[in-house]
């Protein structure tokens, strides 16, 4: 069991920040699969679409990053209280969740044409188009 407390000595070491820049990447891609799931439906929640989109990507990203993964600050938090993790490691583990689900947000609604806004219907995966083709292209690739 780790000590809790602050836990200042950790800013110092490379592995905190190879973890805290893994729960960025895994919070971020978490949230941009299930987000475009989601857009994909005419608006009528596909349970099973979306509950196992989002429960490969996350056992993905959990093989990929390594098991450490948390990539949810409610269990960040609950780790913290529980004094399992030290103050430092649970704040930059926050900050760094939050910061790649709102990255994954912006990316997700700036791309994508929201279903409600579709000229072919609710649900069709349009890109919006303000956005140059060759980006569409690249996330399309990586996504």
């Amino acid at each position: 069991m780790v000590k809790a407390g602050l836990g200042t000595e950790e800013l110092g070491k490379v592995r905190f920040w190879q973890l805290s820049f893994s729960e960025l990447f895994g919070s971020f891609l978490i949230v941009l699969m299930s987000s475009l799931i989601v857009s994909r439906h005419d608006g009528k929640a596909v349970i099973l679409a979306i509950s196992l989109t989002t429960g490969l990507v996350y056992s993905t990203v959990l093989f990929i990053l390594g098991n450490h993964g948390y990539f949810n600050p409610a269990i960040t938090l609950s780790l913290f209280l529980s004094k399992r993790i030290p103050l430092i490691r649970m704040s930059m583990y926050m900050f760094a969740q939050l910061t790649g689900a709102i990255f994954a947000q912006l990316i997700a609604g700036y791309v994508m044409i929201p279903f409600w806004y579709s000229p072919y219907g609710p649900g069709a995966p349009l890109p919006n188009e303000d956005v140059d083709i060759f980006l569409i292209f690249v996330l399309e690739i990586f996504i």
